[in-house]
């Protein structure tokens, strides 16, 4: 009997390799893609609403801006003060500074004060 030889095939991997680099390459690329339209997607639902947020505190802010408005109106303030929940109290002559030219005049009145130590 003659020994015979088992015949086996065999693959060219050579050739195979810029396939196979190729496939993984698009593989990768594909799944990226995948990621990035997620991500996209999950920042886009929070930014919506955010705006929407956004919207009622500025809709809350005007109201409160009409509120605060109404509340320091000169009328407002005229029934606080005869219903008596506020009092104003006058104010002394002394307490009040005038600005203006009399201020002037006081000033160049008042002699000038210098930090600077006399050198000996």
């Amino acid at each position: 009997m003659p020994a015979t030889r088992k015949r086996t095939n065999t693959l060219n991997f050579g050739s195979m390799a810029p396939w196979i680099v190729g496939v993984v390459f698009l593989g990768v690329t594909g799944l990226c893609y995948v990621g990035f339209k997620t991500q996209m997607h999950l920042t886009f639902n929070k930014i919506k609403v955010l705006e929407r947020e956004l919207v009622e505190l500025n809709t809350q802010n005007e109201v409160l801006r009409s509120q605060v408005s109404t509340l320091s109106s000169r009328k407002q303030l005229q029934r606080y003060l005869d219903s008596g929940f506020i009092a104003m109290v006058p104010i002394a002559d002394e307490n009040i500074v005038r600005l203006g030219s009399g201020a002037r005049q006081i000033a160049s009145a008042m002699p000038t004060v210098s930090n600077l130590e006399v050198l000996r």
